[in-house]
């Protein structure tokens, strides 16, 4: 008797299972992105950048997305809006995690303007690097930090 509700019970459920479990895999071959926002000082990512700037220009405000398709959690695709970079002109490239023994770098290649280094520290925040890989200091105004905006990104 036991036999026969155990079967009655894998017959109904077992279908269940499976349709749970094929949206689970399904649903991992998303790509994940994340948004990161934030405003910096002018002159040097302007420099870094290949963009002129006049002395006017005192803050960059910025949206960095970064796509990953599942199979690769360490490279994929990125779009990059601020200063000068909007529209048609938006920065957009490849990007990588190109990890030190000391921190976690991310890569943004933008062809001929060449790389651009960010350091991510938890995630949640990314630091912006110079051509040698330190880190860019800000001012009283600004930081060189852009950070996770949950409100857009799809996790």
């Amino acid at each position: 008797m036991k036999k026969i509700i155990v079967l009655i019970l894998l017959t109904y459920f077992y279908p269940a299972v499976l349709t749970n479990a094929q949206a689970v895999v399904s649903g991992s071959s998303k790509s994940i992105k994340k948004v990161f926002d934030g405003r910096t000082p002018c002159q040097e990512l302007a420099i870094q950048l290949k963009k002129p700037a006049g002395p006017e220009c005192i803050k960059m405000k910025w949206r960095l997305t970064l796509i990953t398709e599942p199979a690769s959690a360490v490279s994929g695709t990125f779009s990059m809006e601020g200063y000068g970079f909007r529209g048609e002109n938006t920065l957009r490239g490849s990007w990588k995690q190109a990890s030190t023994t000391t921190a976690k770098i991310i890569e943004l290649d933008l062809g001929e303007r060449g790389k651009l280094f960010l350091q991510n520290l938890d995630n949640a925040v990314l630091f912006f690097l110079d051509e040698k890989k330190n880190l860019l200091v800000g001012n009283k105004d600004f930081s060189y930090a852009l950070y996770l905006n949950k409100d857009k990104s799809a996790l």
